[in-house]
């Protein structure tokens, strides 16, 4: 029988996973992620984004794996990053990153810390009667059998390990394996071609110096491709206006239900969306409607580069709380004359796990040129431009149901002007 496992992947070819890591995933804690999509609801807009959690962790720890030949990194530390790579979302609630600002809000709970706490065994993700039925090894376990510290592991997945600074910076940096992968992955797809990246030239021109990952003066230019690609995708695909409005959607069924979840964590997403549907009233009725494609409209923008500071300013404060951003919803149906849950409003500069989200930590990238780090704006102006594009391109997007949007049509812009 053979140790090993040759897996056919559409984006990086054949993968072959042996030893630890073919041990790896096939624990139920890995196995969960084939029900949750990498994209959440966004093959709403895009059919073919249907691949999942499961594929991009494959991606993220092959991709690890060719980092580390091509630096050439010590057998123990390479293992420590393999190993992080493949399980750094192992913690993912359904529809990945859709839910997590209200669940940050409510319970202080990200997908970051629940995988940490996952690989050490602080927190089973896995029911109690599934694991008593399966009988299987927890992470740690297995970890610990290989030789593996799962503390350590985990501190990779959070981006830090003690003295050495690329390992953290590999998994979660300004260049790292998650975002090789997703962007890949995301592009194929969607169809969307900003994500492409030229990984053999990337690999080429990465380096360690001085306990940094660090990229020589000859790759900025594979730097500026990859920087400028994962801008488009996030204005094209992961903010697309109507991906927004649903993920929404989705956020106000759960702010009506947050306390009836229960294990939300271990849910994947067929689950929780049929725990959705059998809710009564607005959360019932919000689910039906995504099931079967019937979607707020859009009914008013506010662009950003036309807001105010002090328009800005009191947006941030209509969008800093769940409760506050419903009260603002509340006074807009009140001033339009439109039910309770009529509209739904997009502050997407408030939402803090949004912005850490679409971020671009642009200061960690390094640039090795003759021996000396140097900032990467001292070589591209497109630095400064992407720290000073705001994404996506809204400040306030206004979302009616379908059977009150068509007659809001120049009504909302007095109302949201009234209510700030």
């Amino acid at each position: 029988m053979a140790d090993y496992k040759i897996i056919q992947d559409p984006v990086h070819g054949s993968m072959r996973i042996h030893g630890l890591f073919l041990e790896l995933i096939q624990t139920p804690e890995m196995q969960r992620l084939y029900g949750i999509r990498q994209l959440g609801p966004t093959y709403l807009v895009y059919p073919g984004a249907n691949h999942t959690r499961f594929e991009h962790c494959l991606g993220a720890f092959h991709t690890a794996k060719r980092v580390c030949g091509a630096l050439d990194i010590p057998k123990e530390d390479a293992l420590l990053i393999k190993a992080a790579a493949l399980m750094h979302d192992i913690g993912h609630g359904p529809y990945s990153h859709t839910l997590e600002s209200v669940y940050d809000e409510v319970y202080r709970i990200d997908h970051g810390r629940v995988s940490s706490d996952v690989i050490t065994g602080g927190y089973d993700i896995i029911r109690k009667e599934d694991r008593e039925w399966l009988s299987c090894d927890r992470i740690h376990e297995i970890l610990e059998r290989h030789g593996l510290d799962p503390k350590e592991v985990a501190a990779l997945v959070k981006g830090f390990l003690p003295g050495r600074h690329y390992m953290g910076q590999i998994i979660h940096g300004g260049i790292d394996v998650d975002k090789i992968d997703y962007l890949l992955r995301d592009a194929h797809y969607t169809g969307a071609v900003h994500g492409l990246i030229d990984l053999p030239r990337l690999l080429e021109v990465m380096a360690v110096h001085g306990n940094e990952l660090v990229i020589i003066r000859k790759g900025v230019t594979s730097v500026e491709e990859m920087l400028t690609g994962r801008a488009l995708m996030f204005i094209s695909v992961y903010l697309h206006k109507t991906v927004r409005i649903i993920e929404n959607m989705m956020c106000r069924c759960v702010e009506d239900v947050i306390k009836e979840i229960g294990d939300f964590q271990r849910m994947n997403d067929s689950e929780f969306m049929q725990f959705l549907l059998e809710q009564k009233g607005r959360p019932g009725e919000l689910a039906r409607m995504i099931k079967y494609r019937k979607l707020f409209k859009s009914a008013y923008l506010l662009p950003v580069n036309h807001t105010s500071p002090e328009t800005m300013d009191m947006l941030g404060k209509a969008g800093k709380s769940l409760k506050s951003r419903r009260g603002f919803e509340e006074e807009l149906c009140k001033k339009l004359k439109v039910p309770e849950g009529s509209l739904i409003a997009d502050i997407p500069h408030a939402n803090r796990v949004l912005e850490s989200e679409s971020g671009f930590r642009l200061k960690e990238i390094k640039i090795l040129d003759r021996g000396t780090l140097h900032q990467l704006d001292e070589y591209t102006p497109i630095s400064e431009f992407l720290s000073g594009r705001k994404i996506p391109e809204w400040s306030l997007m206004i979302a009616a149901h379908p059977k009150c949007a068509k007659g809001l049509e120049g009504k909302i812009e007095k109302a949201v002007s009234d209510s700030l």
